[in-house]
């Protein structure tokens, strides 16, 4: 990780200072660009958590959260099968 300012130590030297704030632009844009993406990343992944949630609780109007022995689950898992055997002719 770069600290202080690029070419520091040849700040007397013209083709230094153009160079370092050069530099120190492109530090700057890329700290922007990972700081976005990581809150991209962040809000990507609670809206798909929130999603999961609101799908669980609307399908059946019970709030049955992660049990999987709750009814709306055990209804899906049924109905899943139903909708196999009838695609499948079982």
């Amino acid at each position: 990780m770069l600290a202080g300012s690029a070419f520091e130590e040849f700040a007397e030297y013209d083709w230094a200072r153009f160079e370092a704030m050069r530099l120190d632009e492109l530090h700057l844009v890329a700290q922007e660009d990972l700081f976005e993406a990581r809150s991209l990343s962040v809000t990507t992944f609670l809206l798909s958590v929130i999603w999961t949630l609101s799908l669980r609780s609307i399908h059946c109007g019970n709030d049955c959260g992660n049990n999987s022995s709750s009814p709306c689950v055990a209804a899906a898992g049924q109905q899943r099968r139903s909708d196999e055997r009838r695609r499948f002719g079982s």
